[in-house]
Parts: C-alpha cells; sequence; structure tokens
C-alpha cells in the first residue's frame, strides 16, 4: 500500500490548473530530488484524473462530506492490489475522527470508521 502525502493531493489539485516547475540551483540539488520525486506523483494522479481513471479529489470530497459530515484534516491517496483509494479523515462536531475509504475510480464508499 503506498501513500501519497496531503501536500501532495494539494499539489496535485493546483496543478491541474497550470503546470508547476521547479528551477534548479546549486545550493538545493538534495531538495530538489524531493520535489521531482513529489512531482512524479502528482503528474501519475492528474493523467490518472485526466484519462477518466480516477475521479478527482473535488468530486469525492463533496460525496464523502455528505455522508459522515464534519470538517477534513487529512486526505491520502492509497494504492492497494492495483486499486488506488483516497482515505479521507474527518473531525466530526462532536470532536472524533471518522476514517472513510473511497475507491478513487468509481466513488463507492467502501469503508466509514469511527475511531
Amino acid at each position: 500500500m503506498r501513500r501519497v502525502p496531503i501536500l501532495a493531493l494539494i499539489s496535485f489539485l493546483l496543478a491541474c490548473a497550470a503546470p508547476l516547475s521547479h528551477p534548479a540551483r546549486a545550493d538545493d540539488s538534495h531538495a530538489q530530488s524531493e520535489h521531482e520525486e513529489e512531482d512524479v506523483s502528482r503528474d501519475a494522479l492528474r493523467r490518472m484524473v485526466q484519462d477518466g481513471k480516477i475521479l478527482p479529489l473535488g468530486v469525492l470530497k463533496a460525496k464523502v462530506l455528505a455522508q459522515a459530515p464534519g470538517e477534513l484534516i487529512n486526505v491520502s491517496v492509497d494504492r492497494d492490489e492495483g486499486r488506488m483509494l483516497y482515505e479521507f479523515r474527518i473531525l466530526t462536531s462532536g470532536g472524533k475522527v471518522t476514517e472513510v475509504e473511497v475507491d478513487a475510480a468509481t466513488g463507492n464508499i467502501i469503508e466509514i470508521e469511527n475511531d
């Protein structure tokens, strides 16, 4: 199972509107290589959305919050046996965290777990 950090997802959404670039500087070659790894993940997600293989995060977010109202505090993307899954963590009005797992391709809610 592979997780993509929330910052990569946010960057992915921003990148859908315009391509991002990371200028090279002599003093940050290590930092640049880390960004390049993140770009590959964002690019792969962007291509999957553009190709219709997975649904956009915004579509799934609306569906999840309709089923489990609250404040979205974290989103991650997992690859499980070749299937892409979004995992949403939501802080409910009662102060509990609810985790909602969604099939990224179909939008079907797979599991709702209350912590």
